[in-house]
């Protein structure tokens, strides 16, 4: 983290003093000795990365190298700042003249003061490095160490290694996940199973393979899983629960939920579980108070349905009010030795019988530290995966017992998670500690993660030492893999390629985040969920160990107004990043709270506001902050920006999915020279009529798009309301989204693009009627849906020819077949996805031996004339998801495996051994 700090500072410097000399000129010469000097430290950091965690002398040297990085930062962005502000058009700031205001009269006055600011920290540099001597620092680093980038060939392991969903470690858990699941089979008794044990020792893990436990599935008719953690919420917690088990094609009943009360919802679940039988999963529940919240949802005293209640607990005392019949306990104990050095063997890829004893007694030495803690175990498993020498072994085994102890039940756990953290390549520590920025428990969207990490600079192109020109969204999934492959993190959902969707944290490991993240001033979080803790976090606030905050994250209910006083000038003056984490209860009926964070953070390269429900429009201040690299509005009511955000020139990424809402754009995006991210809010059916839930442009039919140099991925945009020719010769452009294009003149430029890889297009159907082969010879064409808008219906050629064979997501609405599609779409070799949504009215569909390959999703819905479905023995072999509506099928096919997930409405016959139907009523 420190060395990409200051790398960061010195690589600023350099950019300054090509782009900015015009107005520098006069300190040229100190700007450059600042850089020197800053180039000069970042030789010997890699050393002391190595060491610091063993020496407090050398961890405070590289704390005071890190903040005098940030202060010459701070020093150059404030001197340009201040520069341009001395002008104003109309109430915005004008980037563009900033060149003419250096001639101004004031220039002389700002020059003399940015000198002997430059001055003082240069010397207080200078001071700092001629201790090195002292500390021992050497300009090498040992050749054991894990810290060297990632080489060529580890990165190719890592990429195969997650390129499909890695097999999940049960060692010791095989008996008890069979005994857990003969429990939950029980009827007339035991309404909780509670999981308890210590932190880290495996039951949210036991919890999760008993969840998907496969004889199971013909048990319950529904599935649930909700994270308790420390904060509970009963509202969202029982709203989650519910639209968990309610399909999602039920949407009259799903906004009916989402449209309950807070206090209406328990009632509603406790309903709910007793006229079905149900499994639901209450993960990680601390405190009997939570208990007795949560109890009125659930229908602890009546059994008689079957409906279970899974529960993990560090304390089975919550349940001390119920009687035996009512919960049955499972304790989850430590691994004995022998499970202990299986499971280690699994994530470190140790061969213990072909091993040197020297390795076998050492790993032996560091199972002592983890005391048959899995989690423990998991992560040295992960440290040691790279370490194939006695001597790296011997270097592990020795770091372990210098780290900080915490609790002394977990000693050893904190022992292993702090050596996995000093163990980290420098370039990935920052982004294992970013992800303290995320509440407890949270699912992590990866996407969303890496737009943080490339905002922050923490994610850059100087990483890539394997591959030229790779992107950074490449580099960042890089750097998850690491974290994942040390056991650091958890994978969440996978998507179709085999890449992560979403992951979390442990929270004891996001403890010791917490804990380097305070120690090493990276990040402050300031928890207002609770009102009962406002003066606790004020207070935190004020006496937070450091002058200046650098990153600071905000969690808050209900209104956003508690936590802003703490937006002190003394503290927040230098912050680059102001992220929110606002509860489902929160609602904003104005947005005028941010013109105090603009004024009084203007450095924030960092604005995140999704879900935050802002209404209204963007108020003009936010296109001051000419820092900014990351503003996303992502889920906020917002319904209009200012002109001024084209002043936003160093912008990176741009979210405008808002919700619900129609958003007015001014002509100005064009402006956003640095942006590769841009996100446009989605069009979508109701179903009553077609209407645009997406943007307006102000001033102009035609969106101007085509100065955006550096983008990567465009999401949603309308192509027939921009301007096309512009668009296409962006040669960055990777990925392409394109909604509501109903014109073949905005369509065939994109089709011929050879820099575009994947494209994503939601077409009229008169298009392909009036050039069938428009689609054919377009290799980056991913996912194609086609689209008639309602009645009435348009014919559409069925044949094998008009269809990309790349295509893995393939979907029709409202069109017309003259015959079964069937026989043509399962020859697609790559689809994985496809849906039909009134679109055939023919009786019968059929699959035949070798059909759909690749296909793991299926959607048949509205096909009101079909009441057979047929699948020969070898078809589908990969489906794993069907839905159903409005069918008249009579049978479900023989062949279709029970573990198979299908959802049906109405009721089909067989669906019974499939048990995954909410429907279903026996």
């Amino acid at each position: 983290m420190t060395s990409s700090s200051i790398e960061s500072a010195a690589q600023w410097l350099g950019k300054l003093l090509v782009q900015e000399v015009q107005y520098l000129a006069a300190v040229r010469d100190k700007v450059e000795d600042l850089q020197s000097e800053l180039e000069w430290m970042q030789c010997f950091l890699w050393d002391a990365d190595e060491k610091q965690n063993k020496n407090a002398l050398l961890r405070k040297w590289v704390f005071e190298i890190k903040e005098s990085a940030l202060e010459a930062e701070d020093l150059i962005e404030l001197y340009i700042l201040g520069i341009a502000r001395k002008r104003e058009n109309n109430g915005f700031w004008i980037w563009d003249d900033v060149k003419w205001l250096a001639c101004c009269w004031m220039e002389a006055m700002k020059l003399h003061y940015i000198g002997s600011d430059i001055d003082a920290l240069t010397a207080k540099i200078c001071k700092m490095s001629s201790r090195l001597q002292t500390y021992g620092v050497k300009s090498s680093y040992d050749k054991y160490s894990s810290r060297a980038v990632l080489d060529k060939k580890m990165i190719a392991e890592q990429r195969r290694t997650y390129s499909h969903i890695c097999d999940r470690d049960v060692v010791g858990l095989e008996e008890s996940i069979a005994d857990l699941a003969d429990r939950l089979k029980e009827n007339g008794k035991h309404g909780i199973v509670a999981l308890h044990g210590m932190g880290g020792i495996g039951k949210t893990t036991l919890a999760r393979e008993v969840f998907h436990y496969t004889p199971l599935k013909d048990i319950f008719d529904g599935f649930a899983w909700a994270y308790i953690s420390q904060q509970l919420q009963l509202g969202p917690v029982c709203r989650e629960i519910l639209l968990q088990l309610i399909p999602e094609k039920n949407k009259e009943e799903r906004k009916l939920i989402e449209g309950l009360q807070d206090s209406q919802l328990p009632g509603k679940l406790c309903d709910m579980l007793k006229q079905k039988k149900y499994l639901v999963v209450l993960d990680d529940v601390w405190f009997s108070r939570d208990w007795k919240c949560l109890e009125p949802a659930f229908p602890v005293g009546d059994t008689s349905n079957g409906s279970k209640l899974l529960v993990t607990t560090r304390n089975p005392q919550i349940f001390s009010g119920l009687s035996d019949d009512l919960v049955s306990y499972h304790q989850v104990h430590v691994l004995d030795r022998d499970k202990s050095w299986k499971l280690l063997q699994n994530k470190s890829n140790f061969e213990k019988e072909k091993a040197d004893p020297i390795m076998v007694e050492l790993g032996n030495k560091m199972l002592d530290h983890c005391n048959g803690h899995p989690l423990a175990i998991v992560i040295l498993g992960g440290v040691l995966a790279t370490k194939k020498s006695v001597e790296e072994w011997q270097y592990i085994s020795d770091t372990l017992p210098s780290h900080l102890q915490g609790d002394e039940s977990y000693s050893g756990v904190y022992e292993v998670l702090a050596m996995s953290y000093y163990e980290l390549p420098y370039t990935i520590k920052p982004c294992f500690l970013h992800l303290g920025n995320f509440p407890e428990d949270y699912e992590i969207p990866v996407q969303r993660l890496y737009h943080l990490w490339i905002a922050e600079g923490i994610v850059t192109s100087t990483q890539d030492k394997v591959a030229a020109n790779r992107s950074l969204d490449d580099i960042s999934d890089v750097c998850l893999n690491e974290l994942v492959h040390k056991g650091m993190i958890q994978m969440g959902s996978i998507d179709s390629d085999g890449k992560i969707c979403t992951c979390r944290i442990h929270d004891l490991m996001r403890d010791k985040c917490l804990d380097i993240n305070n120690e090493e001033n990276f990040l402050q979080i300031f928890d207002y969920r609770s009102c009962n803790r406002e003066d606790q976090q004020h207070q935190a606030f004020i006496n937070a160990p450091h002058d200046k905050l650098r990153r600071m994250t905000l969690y808050f209910d209900e209104r956003i107004s508690l936590p802003l006083p703490i937006m002190t000038p003394r503290k927040v003056s230098s912050l680059r990043s102001l992220v929110f984490f606002p509860s489902d209860d929160s609602n904003e009926e104005d947005c005028r709270w941010i013109i105090a964070i603009c004024k009084g953070s203007p450095l924030l390269r960092i604005l995140d506001f999704e879900g935050v429900r802002l209404q209204g429009s963007l108020p003009k201040e936010v296109g001051y902050l000419i820092y900014l690299r990351y503003l996303s509005l992502k889920g906020t009511c917002i319904t209009k920006l200012p002109t001024s955000i084209g002043n936003l020139r160093s912008l990176m990424i741009l979210d405008l999915r808002v919700n619900d809402v129609n958003i007015m754009l001014p002509n100005q995006l064009w402006k956003m020279k640095s942006l590769r991210h841009l996100y446009f809010p989605s069009r979508i059916l109701s179903q009553e009529n077609v209407h645009q839930q997406g943007y307006t442009i102000e001033e102009d039919n035609m969106l101007k798009l085509d100065q955006l140099g550096y983008l990567e991925k465009l999401e949603d945009v309308d192509l027939d309301r921009v301007d096309v020719n512009g668009l296409v010769e962006l040669r960055s452009m990777r990925k392409l989204s394109a909604s509501c294009v109903s014109k073949k003149e905005s369509l065939v430029p994109f089709l011929k693009s050879t820099s575009i890889k994947s494209l994503s297009l939601k077409v009229h159907a008169d298009i392909i009627n009036q050039d069938h082969m428009i689609l054919s010879t377009c290799a980056s064409l991913k996912v194609l849906h086609i689209d008639a808008e309602r009645y009435p219906r348009t014919y559409l050629p069925m044949t094998l020819d008009i269809f990309p064979q790349n295509l893995v997501e393939l979907g029709f609405w409202y069109c017309k077949f003259s015959e079964d599609p069937m026989p043509i779409l399962e020859k697609l070799p790559k689809l994985r996805n496809l849906q039909l949504h009134i679109c055939y009215d023919k009786s019968k569909l059929a699959c035949s031996n070798k059909g759909f390959p690749e296909l793991t999703y299926l959607a048949l819905d509205g096909l009101f004339s079909t009441n057979e479905w047929t699948v020969e023995k070898g078809g589908l072999p990969k489906l794993k998801n069907v839905e159903i509506y409005n069918c008249p099928l009579t049978k479900l096919p023989d062949v279709l495996p029970s573990h198979i997930s299908i959802v049906c409405c109405p009721c089909i016959s067989g669906i019974k051994r499939h048990g995954s139907c909410h429907y279903f009523k026996a």
